[in-house]
């Protein structure tokens, strides 16, 4: 065989090669594993020695066979030892590994995988000094200074240059850019998925081509570059409809980049009671209509959510404590706190002091109290929504947000314009594998999206809503396809009871256009099931979900008898006879 034909054949059974994520991972693993037969080899050593048998106190590390991996797979990772630290001894054997691994017979990723864990740990022995930490503030606002100039000098074209102002700028900044290659691989990766968004259906249902003719339209919507005082952004629709509603280009700044939707008018929803503004069909008054999420909200386990919100709370009140990163400077809004409690309590002490003197009337102690407590209580109340603010409490809401309008584009414009986000820093790369997954989810399910956020009412229950999307979707096993509410979520679903009452509400009711109020347009939605999207964010996965509306419905049910019980539960006590006034059984002879 000639030596030609054997390199071919090499070629044929060569195992591919790993990603750079693949190897990261294993290389990670590799040191975890090392470390730990490391250890094992330790107590194998003072067994040995408490017998009288001789073994070496500092053996080599071997490389691990496969029953050794095998065994040890289950084991935690490195960085998640360090993670869970919770003593000194824990820092001290981490440490311990890690230089078993980093002396012994390593790969260069499992000596820098075990570098970083002994880095870690030795800060919990040693955390840094005040000065230390302002020394690294002010590093790290340096280079976000210096960031911009260097931006500019970037060659995209060329990697290491990229790589380089990444490693340097990227942590500092949050924002990492891609390099040319970087670009194109990722164009390849979703090629196809934009032929997808665009092309007809196939199908002679006169009703599911028309309304696929009328979502089509929006296309028409382009997504613009403009330049704002602010600097650049990404605008949907006509400059009016921005420049008209200057809290809807407020959002459109925080966000980052607009979609199709932000074009549409948005002042229906605010009366400062988080209601809808509704035109009432009966005698054409504006009224507030109660949002969906607001009246399912009574049949919620909030014990997790307030044990979440108690959480945030504290991370608010230590990142209140830790050195502005830009200034250098402490918050400190506890100091503000104390004020406040010193001041309610002498009020207290004064009112007390004053009634044992006798110099308040009968009775007006508990109104001095009742004033120095709301004084307090109105002192406090804004900075405990500051703190959980400071605290990340609309984090994840925010990204939420930002996932459904990202999918939002991507049905209307395709995946390069979720593409050309990520390119101008609007977006990260866990972004966009975000939405390719939603994207792939979607292909894979069969469903076109018809319409994206659409608000509907429900006139008669007085309830509004903005659905997510409205489908045209099949079931397994079904004849046709019908049209059906879908929506996406980005968090846990493992306890979203109010999911299916939310979505049985939404398809049972009716588009509404408060551009034009005295319209009512029927969606012919499906009764008996709708969808929901999970797309986790940052996971890179997306499912697809039936949900059963009848669930929803008998879910709706309860709610309105529990928020009809509250009116009657008041009249439970009847305060209009007074058992301890001498008027009422004066009045009973």
């Amino acid at each position: 065989m000639s030596k030609d034909k054997s390199k071919k054949k090499h070629a044929k059974t060569e195992a591919p090669a790993l990603s750079k994520k693949e190897r990261k991972a294993l290389e990670e693993r590799e040191a975890t594993l090392a470390a730990e037969l490391a250890e094992r080899e330790k107590k194998a050593a003072k067994k040995a020695k408490k017998k009288g048998k001789k073994h070496d106190a500092e053996p080599d590390v071997k490389p691990l066979s496969k029953a050794d991996r095998d065994a040890l797979a289950p084991k935690a990772t490195a960085a998640e030892a360090v993670e869970s630290l919770r003593d000194m001894e824990a820092a001290e054997t981490v440490i311990a590994a890690a230089d078993a691994v980093i002396n012994g017979k390593s790969s260069k990723g499992a000596v820098e995988s075990a570098k970083k864990a002994k880095a870690k740990a030795e800060a919990v022995i040693t955390p840094p000094t005040d000065a230390e930490l302002k020394a690294t503030v002010a590093a790290r606002k340096q280079l976000r200074i210096d960031a911009p100039a260097a931006l500019a000098e970037v060659d995209r074209a060329d990697a290491e240059a990229v790589k380089t102002y990444n490693d340097t700028y990227g942590k500092a900044t949050g924002s990492y850019i891609t390099s040319d290659d970087e670009k194109a691989a990722s164009d390849h990766r979703v090629k196809g998925m934009v032929q997808m968004q665009t092309t007809p259906p196939q199908t002679t249902d006169e009703a599911f081509v028309a309304d696929m003719d009328a979502a089509l339209v929006a296309v028409e919507t382009a997504v613009t570059e403009v330049e704002t005082d602010h600097g650049r952004e990404f605008v949907a629709g006509t400059a009016p409809a921005i420049v008209g509603d200057p809290e809807k280009a407020e959002t459109i700044a925080e966000r980052g980049f607009a979609v199709p939707s932000d074009a549409k008018p948005t002042d229906y929803e605010k009366n400062g009671l988080g209601q809808y503004i509704v035109k009432s069909p009966v005698d054409g008054k504006l009224k507030g209509y109660t949002r969906v999420t607001t009246f399912i909200d009574c049949l919620e386990d909030k014990t997790a959510l307030q044990k979440w919100a108690k959480r945030i709370l504290l991370e608010g009140i230590l990142f209140d404590q830790t050195p502005d990163e830009a200034t250098g400077e402490i918050a400190d809004r506890l100091s503000t706190v104390r004020d406040l409690v010193h001041n309610r309590d002498v009020a207290i002490a004064k009112a007390r002091k004053a009634d044992r003197k006798g110099k308040i009337g009968t009775g007006e102690l508990a109104g001095l109290i009742t004033s120095a407590e709301k004084a307090f209580k109105d002192g406090v109340d804004p900075i405990i929504v500051e703190l959980e603010e400071v605290g990340g409490i609309h984090v994840k809401a925010n990204k939420g947000t930002e996932l459904h309008a990202l999918c939002e584009l991507a049905d209307v414009e395709g995946i390069d314009a979720v593409g050309d986000l990520l390119t101008a820093g609007k977006i990260t790369p866990a972004d966009l594998a975000d939405v390719e997954a939603y994207l792939r989810a979607m292909q894979v399910a069969g469903l076109k999206v018809l319409e994206n956020e659409v608000m509907v009412v429900n006139d008669e229950k007085k309830r509004a809503g903005r659905l997510d999307k409205i489908v045209m979707a099949r079931m397994p096993g079904a004849a046709r396809a019908s049209r059906m509410v879908a929506d996406i979520k980005t968090g846990r679903i493992d306890m979203g009871v109010k999911i299916p009452l939310q979505l049985d509400n939404y398809a049972d009711m009716q588009a509404y256009d408060p551009t034009e109020p005295d319209v009512r347009r029927d969606l012919k939605l499906s009764r008996t099931k709708a969808l929901l999207i999970h797309l986790p964010a940052g996971t890179a996965t997306c499912s697809i979900y039936v949900v059963d509306l009848g669930t929803g419905r008998i879910g709706n049910k309860l709610a309105e008898e529990v928020r009809a019980f509250r009116n009657t539960g008041k009249k439970g006590i009847d305060t209009t006879v007074d058992l301890a006034d001498p008027k009422t059984w004066a009045d009973a002879s």
